[in-house]
């Protein structure tokens, strides 16, 4: 394959891409039918992460909480929800 280039993107890079925008993103939980949407405003390099204005969905039932730390070990599955105030 000449003239192809990969691009690796890291999960660091990609948190710190999130933190920088302001993005909202949605994270399903291990061994748990829970899923975490909110505003990412932190996190370190053991993938901890520190998510504001937190909808938790936990199978039918809705709870809301302001700020949620959420341990990286815990975390499944992590992606950007679109918003188009931001994403544009």
């Amino acid at each position: 394959m000449i003239g192809v280039k990969k691009l690796m993107v890291h999960p660091v890079n990609l948190l710190y891409r999130y933190l920088m925008r302001r993005s909202r993103i949605k994270i399903l939980l291990k061994d748990f039918n829970v899923t975490i949407e909110g505003r990412l405003i932190g996190f370190d390099e053991y993938m901890n992460v520190i998510v504001q204005g937190v909808k938790i969905r936990d199978g039918g039932d809705v709870r809301y909480s302001g700020i949620c730390l959420i341990k990286g070990n815990m975390i499944a599955v992590m992606w950007h929800i679109y918003d188009p105030k931001i994403d544009g």
